[in-house]
């Protein structure tokens, strides 16, 4: 009898998987210290692009993972998937794509340019403030990273 699992791929890609997320969440999270200034951080929202095939339970996963013993422990993690954008370079045309390997729809000229879908961004970071008492929040916007 085959007991029902939410991610049924197979380990290794698990794996595979994780460790992609986990490597990017040590990215952002030395760009959360940096703005955070020693400050208590509790919450941070990153825009990825969907070429990066991250995955919103892996990448909260390893947030948490990687932010232990930081200012960014327990830190509520909200993730924007921003899609794949094209552009034809022989006829001009915008378009959404579910990969950066489509031709152009209107005119068939192959190799389009990648014109979104490729971004690491941390968009923000919410910072707790004593002063403010417990439950208050002030939102410290970031600059973008790679």
């Amino acid at each position: 009898m085959r007991v029902p699992h939410e991610d049924v791929r197979p380990w290794s890609l698990l794996s595979e998987t994780a460790m992609h997320e986990i490597g990017l969440c040590k990215s952002f999270l030395d760009a959360v210290e940096q703005r955070a200034a020693g400050r208590q951080v509790i919450g941070v929202r990153l825009r990825i692009g969907t070429l990066h095939h991250v995955v919103e339970p892996a990448l909260t996963k390893a947030f948490a993972q990687v932010s232990a013993g930081t200012v960014a422990e327990g830190a509520a993690v909200e993730m924007v998937a921003v899609p794949v954008r094209m552009a034809c370079l022989a006829c001009g045309r915008q378009w959404k794509a579910s990969d950066a390997s489509s031709d152009c729809p209107t005119c068939g000229a192959p190799g389009p340019e990648v014109t979104g879908g490729d971004e690491l961004t941390l968009e923000w970071i919410r910072v707790a403030n004593a002063a403010w008492g417990l439950g208050r929040r002030r939102d410290v916007h970031a600059a973008p990273t790679a």
